[in-house]
């Protein structure tokens, strides 16, 4: 029971890394007069080529592009309001998102740079792409304690079978 329970840990570490390897992300900023969408995986690599549709309440496509080399797109800033960014990496690598447009004001007494305004800060259930890429160690430990609480429960109940079926002693 111990061997089979240390071949399946071994074969879960092994096999459940590379499912996890190139999930896909987005992360927007919204600057001056376009709003600027970065697509990369988690291992923080570029999803170059990825395409990427922009879509109102309505369900009417507002922009669509292709991302660069450097997994950016950019595109015209649409009226504030909510949209839902569609990406398409290839091979699978899908993502839906929520895109909230802020009202843009631009100043001409202030340079460019002072006029960014990142979505993240207007929109808190956008992560950045740090936030995304990160090794989540508090899931990794909770699938190990669930692992190991599994495999505990299990051979307990092995040993409480196998004490049944020893026949005690006679005195």
């Amino acid at each position: 029971m111990v061997r089979s329970s240390l071949l399946a840990l071994a074969f879960l570490s092994v096999f459940a890394a590379p499912a996890l390897a190139h999930r896909v992300f987005i992360a927007f900023a919204a600057r001056e007069n376009h709003i600027e969408i970065e697509a990369f995986y988690e291992d923080d690599t570029p999803a170059y080529t990825a395409k990427v549709k922009v879509v109102d309440d309505d369900g009417t496509t507002v922009a669509e592009g292709m991302t660069d080399a450097k997994g950016l797109w950019t595109f015209p800033a649409p009226k504030p309001g909510t949209y839902v960014v569609h990406l398409d990496a290839g091979a699978g690598h899908r993502l839906k998102k929520k895109l909230t447009v802020p009202l843009m004001e631009t100043k001409s007494d202030v340079p460019p740079s002072a006029n960014e305004v990142p979505t993240p800060s207007e929109n808190s259930s956008v992560e950045t792409r740090d936030e995304q890429t990160r090794t989540p160690w508090a899931r990794i430990g909770l699938g190990l304690a669930f692992i190991g609480g599994a495999s505990g429960t299990l051979l307990l109940v092995s040993r409480m079978r196998q004490s049944r079926r020893t026949p005690e002693p006679e005195a």
